[in-house]
């Protein structure tokens, strides 16, 4: 006779926005302290069945993690608390995922009051932590940090060798004029070929007409962004911290996706592209007189899909801070 599997409890929410009804959406599964005799806990094949079910574009898992000390697993009234996390698209495990771990940390930061930083121990990408803040408003926020590309790929991004061809099939692709490309550079995205694409502050990011298909046949992963017209305004920065404001859009159709709505790891990337890399010689002119401070710029990235969501990301020596928000819009409990 076969012993059914307890249910689990699952959180939907919206990562890197205020609204219920924008940002990013993610599935939360979390397991309890007893979960080594949960085979679920394990079962790969479970866990993207479950997020196909979902339909989201990553479904996390969260395992709890005794303490480096040995002082066990996390109870309620502590401050600090370890958790195992990985990541599911509808279709496979993915190496990282920036909103999921958002809304991962804000289902935890409910759930427990007195938490203040959370381990995240993943599987290929290190420890993440996460802690409570405030946004540069002041308003209620999650910091979670990142990695970015390593000081080897940054130092050849922008290195102005895409080329005409290139630049005209990416411009055909995005519905724009070839002359507002001004940078196509190869990285690796979630282990596929992909590009950045930096377009002239004069383009209408949020309203691009893309070509899917032609998307998908030049390359799997594309990160559109562009240095924001209020970034060459003095105005808009006044106060103790200096800002860049950059719009961008995410696709991936190498991962069956045809947009992200709002992307933490790419932005993540895209940090370590403008403030880290020879990509900085795009900034505005005020910029350049204080290339020792740039890890002090705060980048306000805002993802221009359609649900929108909005980012403040800081360089820390190749990792990058991101602040953001999240709303639960529903819960749940899965029953096997």
């Amino acid at each position: 006779m076969s012993t059914k599997s307890p249910t689990l409890p699952f959180y939907l929410v919206n990562a890197f926005t205020p609204s219920k009804f924008g940002g990013n959406q993610a599935a939360v599964v979390l397991f309890d302290n007893g979960s080594q005799q949960d085979k679920r806990s394990t079962d790969e094949d479970w866990m993207r069945l479950v997020a196909r079910d979902f339909n989201f574009s990553e479904t996390a898992y969260l395992v709890p993690l005794e303490g480096a000390g040995g002082e066990g697993y996390y109870k309620d009234g502590e401050e600090e608390g370890n958790w195992g996390l990985r990541w599911f698209t509808p279709s496979e495990e993915v190496e990282l995922c920036g909103h999921a771990t958002l809304a991962s940390a804000s289902t935890l930061f409910t759930l427990y009051p007195s938490l203040q930083r959370i381990a995240f121990q993943t599987r290929w990408s290190g420890i993440l932590t996460s802690t409570r803040t405030k946004t540069s408003s002041g308003e209620a926020g999650i910091e979670i940090i990142l990695p970015s590309f390593s000081a080897d790929v940054l130092a050849g991004l922008a290195n102005g060798e895409f080329g005409q061809d290139p630049a005209e099939q990416v411009a055909g692709a995005l519905g724009v004029d070839v002359g507002a490309v001004r940078d196509v550079s190869d990285i690796k995205f979630s282990g596929m070929p992909s590009i950045i694409v930096l377009l002239d502050s004069s383009v209408d990011v949020k309203g691009l007409k893309v070509d899917a298909k032609a998307l998908g046949k030049i390359s799997g992963g594309w990160f559109v962004t562009q240095i924001a017209p209020e970034s060459e305004d003095a105005n808009a920065n006044a106060g103790e911290t200096e800002r860049l404001y950059i719009n961008s859009r995410v696709f991936a159709p190498g991962l069956g996706v045809d947009e992200d709505p709002v992307t933490g790891s790419a932005h993540a990337y895209l940090t370590g592209y403008y403030l880290s890399s020879p990509a900085s010689k795009f900034l505005p002119s005020r910029f350049h007189t204080k290339q020792s401070d740039l890890g002090n710029v705060e980048i306000v990235g805002r993802q221009v899909s359609a649900r929108g969501g909005l980012l403040r990301c800081k360089w820390d020596e190749g990792k990058v801070k991101i602040v953001g928000q999240a709303v639960e819009f529903a819960r749940g409990s899965l029953s096997s």
